[in-house]
């Protein structure tokens, strides 16, 4: 049994972004940019938004303002929003590399994975053939979309693309792995998976691909090593709980295993709660109360990070 890990949807970033294009800003208009990137060095995202809108005020047409302010509202979760000035940015720069793409990976984490398979397309497009790094991580994300809509031959050969490309990334490696594993076809898995952990030996969710894999294969001797990897750096994974209890049971180590079973029930009640809470506030991403309640209950999760992240966000719609 796979549980999924529900952290961190979007781990791709496109090697590109929009040149500037019209006339030359005024001074002004220069130092509100400062301010800018300022704000969003402090995660101040709010406070940036609003001096982008000053920005866009003098300076309307701007297509790299615009694509600012996408990146800005992706950051607030603003989804919808971030979708209009992406679109704006191409009107302005239809030919500007990196905004298909950010629309794509949005697309994407809100489960629209038709939209974001023709925004990828798009990007694909207007990259280089020279760009090895963008267009390897355009087809990872390609091969994810085709993965979730279970069009397995197409995520096969996007992953494969991918790593022609960029045959160092690991995530990849990872993402394949899942696949032929979900299709049991577990040593080619393990084989993916290995890879992955090659490439960054210290990586959570690696390790845990390769404990789960290796108790599923039967290697027992790779299993809780690679599993400890992943408890040590997130304590709240369910899914390492669960297969480190299995692996116990097996081993007929049974008063370990039934911590490591309570555990599993306690997080799996809050990774359900977590659930319904982050689509709570990505439906109302302005709201307050929602991004609170989500930071208490990564809180009790122990998801430290992401308890943060909540917070900041509702502190600065707090303002």
């Amino acid at each position: 049994m796979r549980i999924p890990s529900f952290a961190g949807v979007m781990i791709l970033v496109a090697a590109c972004s929009a040149p500037d294009k019209g006339p030359e800003l005024d001074a002004q208009t220069r130092a509100m940019m400062w301010d800018v990137q300022a704000a969003i060095d402090d995660q101040h995202y709010v406070t940036a938004l609003g001096v982008i809108d000053s920005a866009l005020h003098r300076a309307p047409d701007r297509a790299e303002l615009h694509n600012l302010k996408g990146k800005v509202l992706s950051d607030l979760y603003r989804f919808d929003d971030a979708e209009s000035a992406y679109r704006r940015a191409r009107e302005l720069d239809p030919s500007a590399h990196g905004i298909a793409f950010a629309m794509g990976n949005n697309a994407f984490f809100v489960s629209r994975y038709r939209d974001a398979l023709a925004y990828y397309e798009t990007e694909a497009r207007l990259v280089s053939s020279s760009d090895t790094l963008a267009l390897g991580a355009i087809w990872a994300q390609t091969g994810r979309v085709y993965d979730r809509l279970g069009v397995v031959d197409s995520a096969i050969t996007a992953y494969e693309m991918a790593l022609e490309y960029r045959p160092s990334y690991g995530q990849t490696w990872a993402w394949l792995a899942e696949l032929y594993e979900d299709q049991g076809a577990l040593e080619d898995a393990l084989a993916c998976a290995e890879r992955a952990v090659q490439l960054d030996a210290s990586e959570p969710e690696f390790n845990y691909l390769m404990g789960r894999l290796n108790y599923q294969t039967g290697r027992f001797t790779e299993v809780e090593s690679h599993l400890l990897i992943t408890l040590s750096a997130l304590p709240w994974h369910v899914g390492a709980h669960y297969n480190m209890a299995r692996y116990l049971l097996a081993k007929d180590r049974r008063d370990d295993a039934a911590y490591y079973l309570a555990e599993t029930d306690r997080l799996q009640v809050l990774s359900a709660d977590i659930i319904l809470a982050r689509f709570a506030a990505q439906n109302n991403p302005t709201g307050v109360d929602e991004w609170l309640v989500l930071a208490e209950l990564y809180g009790q999760a122990g998801r430290s990070p992401e308890r943060l992240e909540a917070l900041r966000i509702a502190s600065q719609l707090n303002q």
